[in-house]
């Protein structure tokens, strides 16, 4: 049996802001719990980059490594997550504004 975990929270921040937050690289790191060692190219996130991100983990660092698949502005943000040990996780931030005020963010 397969359990499907997709979390979702309400942001009070417009579609607008919250997708400019999630194509900044820069901005990872205040929300990632990850440092940001790279964007190739660099920039704003974009089908093709390559996003490297060092975290830590009971004093251990370890690489985590986000490649950037096709974004459907500003709705859709899919990344492939390559993280220690060989686990890959295909994510989609799905994005769904509740007001001009509030978006939903889903994590799957």
């Amino acid at each position: 049996m397969a359990l499907i975990v997709c979390p979702t929270t309400v942001v009070n921040a417009s579609i607008e802001r919250v997708w400019a937050v999630l194509t900044d690289p820069d901005s990872y790191q205040h929300w990632a719990d990850a440092e940001l060692v790279r964007a190739s190219p660099p920039g704003r996130v974009r089908e093709g980059q390559v996003l490297d991100f060092r975290t830590r983990e009971l004093g251990v660092a370890f690489r985590v490594r986000m490649d950037v698949g096709k974004p459907e502005p500003p709705r859709l943000l899919p990344l492939r997550v390559h993280m220690p040990f060989g686990i890959v996780n295909d994510e989609h931030i799905t994005l769904a504004p509740l007001d001009p005020v509030h978006t939903r963010v889903t994590l799957n």
